[in-house]
Formats: C-alpha cells, sequence, structure tokens
C-alpha cells in the first residue's frame, strides 16, 4: 500500500476480515464527542494496481498518538456493503481506537480488474426547463419565489437516495413501494433524454459488483474535490437551525415501532438499472463521475429528506458545498416522522416542513414532470 499522509507511521498491525453487513441506522445528532472524533479522521486513497483503481480508505488517529512511538494498527477490510466513511460510524469503533491508542484504517477489499470495456456515455443535446420553487426571507417574511432555469440534460445528474427494498419501519417501506413506480417512470423519460442516473442505495452496491453499472462508478477517473468529501453531513448550524420535525425519540410512525435493524439488501425492484447508469453510495466515486461526465447540475430524489437525502456523502448538503447546482424533486422523496413526535402533524405535512426547510436553507424544489422532457428544438444535432 502506498501511504499518503502527515503521519510517519511506526506501526504494528492486525487485520480484521468484516464478512457480515453491520446493522446501521440513520444518522442522529452530532455531538461534541463525534465532532471531536471526525476532526482526526484523514481520508485518503492508494493505488491497487492489481485491481486498476484508486481505493478509498480513512484512517482514525487516536489523539495520543506519538510519531515517535511504535503505534498498532488495526486494518478493518469490508468484503461486502459498507465503504470506509460507513465503516468509521460502526458503534464503538472509534471509541475503542482512542481507548487503546491504536490507528484504525478502515478500506474496502478489491477483486482483479474486469477488463472488458465499460462503453462511454454519449453527450446529447438537449436543455430541461426545471420550474424552481425556493423560499426568500422579504421585510421579515418568508416568501415563496418561482422561478424558471434551463439545464442542459447531457450535464444532469439524478441521484436516487435509498431507495431500498426494504425497512423496519414498515410504513416507511410501504411508501417507497408506492413512490418507486412514478419515480421510475419520471426517471427513464429523463435517461431518454441523456439525463445520467445514479443509483445510490447505500450499503448494498456490492449486490451490483459484478455489473457495469457498478464498474462505471468504481472506474471514473479520480478527481479531487474541492472540499472535504464528509462520510455523513450533519446539520450545519451556520447555515441552518434544526429541522423542524423531531425524530430525537422516534422517527418510526408504525402504530408499534419494531427493532431498528438492517431489513434491507438492494435497491427497490421497482427501480430499473439500465443502459448508462451507474451504482454507488461513495462520495468519491459520484464526484469522480460527475468531474469526468461534464455534470454540474444535481437532482436529489429518494429517501428520507431529514436524513439521508440530506445527509449522505452524495446528498444535497454535500453538493451543495461542492458547488453543484442542486435541487430536490419534492414529489419524490419522503421523511421520516412519526406524528406522535412535535411539531404534532401529520406525516404528509412534516415531510412537507422539511421541503420547505431546504428550500430556504440548501437548495430548490422541482416537480419529477420538469425531467420528462427537453425544450423543443434544444435535442437537434449542433
Amino acid at each position: 500500500m502506498r501511504q499518503h499522509g502527515r503521519f510517519p507511521l511506526r506501526l504494528s498491525v492486525l487485520v480484521l476480515l468484516f464478512l457480515l453487513p453491520p446493522l446501521v441506522t440513520a444518522q442522529g445528532k452530532k455531538g461534541k464527542k463525534d465532532s471531536a472524533a471526525a476532526s482526526r479522521i484523514q481520508k485518503k486513497t492508494y493505488d491497487f494496481k492489481d485491481a486498476g483503481k484508486e481505493m478509498e480508505y480513512a484512517l482514525f488517529v487516536p489523539s495520543k498518538y506519538d510519531k515517535d512511538k511504535k503505534t498498532p494498527l488495526v486494518i478493518a477490510l469490508h468484503g461486502l456493503y459498507s465503504n470506509p466513511q460507513q465503516m468509521l460510524r460502526y458503534p464503538k469503533f472509534t471509541d475503542l481506537a482512542e481507548q487503546h491508542g491504536f490507528i484504525l484504517l478502515c478500506s474496502r477489499q478489491a477483486v482483479a480488474q474486469d477488463k472488458t470495456e465499460i462503453p462511454p456515455r454519449p453527450k446529447v443535446e438537449g436543455m430541461l426547463r426545471l420550474n424552481l420553487r425556493e423560499r426568500k426571507e422579504d421585510a421579515g417574511k418568508v416568501k415563496v419565489v418561482n422561478r424558471a432555469v434551463q439545464w442542459k440534460a447531457g450535464a444532469t445528474a439524478i441521484i436516487i437516495c435509498d431507495m431500498w427494498d426494504d425497512h423496519y419501519c414498515k410504513l416507511a417501506a410501504q411508501r417507497v413501494g408506492v413512490m418507486a413506480p412514478t419515480m421510475n417512470r419520471i426517471v427513464s423519460k429523463a435517461r431518454e433524454h441523456g439525463v445520467m442516473i445514479i443509483h445510490a442505495p447505500s450499503g448494498t452496491v456490492d449486490v451490483y459488483k459484478d455489473t457495469p453499472y457498478r464498474r462505471r462508478m468504481q472506474e471514473a477517473k479520480f478527481a479531487k474535490p474541492p472540499v472535504p468529501l464528509e462520510g455523513w453531513c450533519h446539520l450545519d448550524p451556520k447555515r441552518e437551525p434544526p429541522l423542524p420535525v423531531d425524530t430525537s425519540k422516534c422517527s418510526c410512525d408504525d402504530p408499534v415501532v419494531g427493532k431498528a435493524v438492517r431489513r434491507f439488501s438492494k435497491q427497490h425492484p421497482g427501480l430499473d438499472i439500465i443502459g448508462y447508469d451507474g451504482v454507488s453510495d461513495s462520495g468519491q466515486e459520484i464526484y469522480n463521475l460527475l468531474v469526468q461526465e461534464g455534470i454540474d447540475n444535481i437532482v436529489l430524489m429518494g429517501v428520507h429528506t431529514n436524513m439521508c437525502v440530506l445527509g449522505r456523502p452524495f446528498g444535497i448538503r454535500q453538493m451543495v458545498r461542492l458547488g453543484k447546482n442542486v435541487v430536490l424533486a419534492r414529489d419524490l422523496t419522503d421523511a421520516m416522522y412519526d406524528p406522535r413526535q412535535p411539531p404534532f402533524v401529520s406525516h404528509a405535512r412534516g415531510t412537507e416542513m422539511v421541503i420547505e426547510h431546504i428550500e430556504r436553507y440548501w437548495c430548490p424544489s422541482v416537480l419529477g414532470v420538469d425531467l420528462t422532457t427537453v425544450l423543443e428544438g434544444t435535442a437537434d444535432a449542433k
């Protein structure tokens, strides 16, 4: 492994091989302890020549690290679902590294490269007309502002966030099932007009490891982002107030809430993965592809609006920080919210309130139908 980093490490090594996916849930509030731990995480890459690609890895360096002393190194390799950032968020993982003074390195395993060529995506003409809705403060009042913009279809990507095949919250899973056919129809039309489709069913992408959709993302040329790619983009108090719905005690609206355990294994089968689509849950891989393909326009859709759609390393907060033009498809998303919690509104209204928060503090929203057509006369070859 080629090291990229600040620390000259004198190390003894213990390797851990993870064979089972973790039972992870959506991220909660970020406390001081989490912030301190995050400050000691380094995101890096190394050149895996046998696999023919740059591989991500992440280092957690304990606060007591001394470059002049030998330090144990624990290498955690995951053969299935998790990426390095997700692995570092396993319960107590970094706590143990801090407590016992070892450096923690998390990475995925890789296999030898499939030499079959992945055909490049055609760059076609065509302009989408998006009707944006956002919220602006005017004279002490927040007003809805509508405006129209035109985006090149070929410079636009739809990122489908965490539309899994199941969920511990049965009502949440049911709403995904209802949403999936409509989303599939809209995404299919957008694909026909040259929009790039990126499927991001977090924690399950290795199910697609032998497909051209997964390889398209893995083989995109590495691009250095202008700002750090976070494993999770928490609420930003410098930019936004707390979210309008309270999920601190419970986020599931089932009458009897079951255990918050992993029940998903792949993306919902109602969503087609086809053509020049890509599959990834890696912020770095997705950024690589966006740069490679010249994509500056991002449409986020999927679940859950107040959690993963905002917080994932490919979500709204991260894409805005990367300088992309970002919109939320407001009719193709759903929040995790229990009406038995503040502000004690219906689930539908809770989702609307989160969308309104995003429209005011992060990015405009659009309706999915805006992605289904291009302006007449703009699709002809020049």
